[in-house]
């Protein structure tokens, strides 16, 4: 019995070494075998990378791997869509924002909770933020999630973010490779109208949002690598330097009269014609603060007047389009070090009151 245990063992020891041995040697077949191979798996990644396969397969196959707010999430929400994330009983509220709001959103299992508790229930609670989402961006996601269904689209901006130039991020987000991952009309107008180029696409989801569907292997990484799925939170930067200074803060500020801030309320405004003409998803916009709001030491005669003209464009704006625009910077009670850069919070308190502020807003508005 020995024997022959030893004698299967050193058999199986054999082909181990054979294949390996066929593996690594330079050979027309082997070479053959590997194009063979590569050639199968990609057309498999190929016919897995689809939108049909997105709204197929559980959500953990999309963002199995990735921080519980960030573009693998977005995309892979926003492209199951409402039929999926807004069904069932009472009213869905969608946050849209970039890093700023990812910054300010509570943990993922506590949304939904932190809305009961104030009193706006039953509700789901959909967050998708990632990081230097765009105006545009959020106007692609907004109608790619699907506007008819009976809910809210709460999108957050920022007055400065809404005049800073992307061209410079859009290097960056090219680089990174961090956009949304889906076809949209809505992206590409938006984008020729802002005078960003429209990248080409060539109608093949894995050539054209590569990172997206690689990254998540097609959707099947859940079934290869059950033991990692779970969301990491979001690491805080707070222990990792001090507050912004003055002179960091002026530095991140846009130049006024660039022309992106009107663009913005344009954009925002598409998007609110958009719903309205559906008839049932409403919009709000929320506005998220940057830390000038909270350093004296920045706010100089311009920067008030800069501000009084914002704040009058947004009451306009929103009595034209007949949208809430909400602004709880007052109830924030934050300061200069509850910042780790002049846009970016890193307080659970306020993170909890910025939170709180908009649940109750919400609760008091009729359905």
């Amino acid at each position: 019995m020995v024997a022959e245990g030893s004698s299967s063992k050193s058999s199986v020891g054999r082909c181990c070494r054979a294949f390996w041995e066929g593996l690594t040697r330079p050979h027309g077949g082997t070479a053959a075998g590997a194009l063979t191979f590569l050639a199968f798996l990609w057309i498999f990644l190929a016919l897995s990378s689809t939108e049909a396969h997105v709204r197929a397969t559980d959500l953990k196959g999309w963002v199995g791997f990735s921080d519980e707010s960030g573009w693998n999430n977005l995309n892979a929400t926003t492209i199951q869509g409402a039929a999926q994330h807004a069904s069932g009983q009472g009213r869905t509220v969608v946050l849209i924002g970039s890093s700023i709001l990812v910054d300010l959103l509570p943990p993922r299992d506590q949304l939904s909770e932190l809305y009961v508790s104030a009193g706006v229930a039953p509700v789901r609670v959909v967050g998708l933020a990632a990081d230097a989402l765009s105006p545009e961006e959020s106007a692609a996601v907004v109608d790619k999630f699907g506007a008819d269904f009976d809910g809210w689209f709460v999108i957050h901006v920022n007055r400065h973010a809404l005049a800073r130039d992307t061209h410079d991020v859009d290097m960056w987000k090219k680089r990174s490779g961090a956009f949304v991952a889906f076809y949209s009309d809505i992206l590409a107008d938006e984008r020729r109208r802002s005078g960003h180029v429209v990248p080409r696409q060539l109608g093949i989801p894995l050539l054209d949002f590569p990172k997206f569907y690689l990254q998540s292997l097609g959707g099947w990484r859940s079934v290869l690598f059950p033991w990692k799925l779970g969301f990491r939170p979001r690491r805080s930067q707070k222990a990792q330097r001090l507050a912004p200074t003055p002179a960091e803060i002026v530095a991140n500020l846009p130049l006024s009269g660039s022309g992106a801030q009107t663009h913005s309320f344009d954009l925002l405004g598409r998007v609110a014609e958009r719903l309205r003409a559906n008839g049932r998803a409403r919009l709000a916009i929320v506005e998220v603060p940057f830390a000038d709001e909270f350093t004296p030491e920045v706010q100089t005669e311009g920067w008030r007047a800069a501000r009084a003209k914002f704040i009058a464009q947004r009451k306009a704006w929103s009595k034209a389009h007949g949208v809430p625009w909400l602004d709880v910077t007052d109830k924030l009670q934050a300061r200069p070090e509850d910042f780790v850069d002049p846009r970016h919070l890193a307080s659970p308190a306020v993170s909890r009151r910025f939170t709180t502020a908009v649940l109750q807003w919400l609760a008091e508005v009729k359905p």
